[in-house]
């Protein structure tokens, strides 16, 4: 089986990998925000995403601190989901640990560099340029 492979490079799998389980841990999150009301099925999703991303432990150096926070959340996610329908109350959406969303918005209106604020081309240049243009872009008035 992996002669017929041929020499796929453990990084190219790593790669592959990690793709697919961003790609459904975003699935998995996005959806338990956004679903109308919480079921058992989110906390089978959650575990499962929890699950895919313990299969990075077979690749070196592949479970990085940011996984593994990530693989912990999934398993606090589906055990809170299942604690709390259990109990016969909705759970809460979302991370309890995140700040809130004006707060986010804060934060990223203050990393947003400031764009400097030259023109492109002088107001002559343009004028030039809307004399020079056909009328069905613009010109020729």
């Amino acid at each position: 089986m992996k002669a017929e492979m041929g020499g796929v490079a453990q990084e190219d799998l790593k790669y592959h990998v990690e793709n697919f389980i961003m790609s459904v841990f975003a699935k998995t999150d996005k959806d338990e925000r956004t679903v109308e009301t919480i079921t058992k099925q989110n906390a089978i999703d959650f575990k499962r995403t929890g699950d895919f991303i313990a299969l990075l432990e077979l690749f070196d150096g592949a479970m990085t601190p940011e996984w593994a926070e990530r693989k912990k959340y999934c398993i606090f996610k589906a055990g809170t989901i299942l604690k709390a329908l259990k109990a016969g109350i909705q759970p809460e959406r979302g991370n309890p640990n995140d700040p809130p969303e004006e707060e986010k918005k804060e934060e990223v209106a203050s990393e947003i560099p400031s764009i400097p604020r030259t023109p492109i081309a002088s107001v002559q240049e343009q004028a030039d340029y809307h004399d020079q243009t056909p009328s069905y872009m613009g010109g020729y008035h």
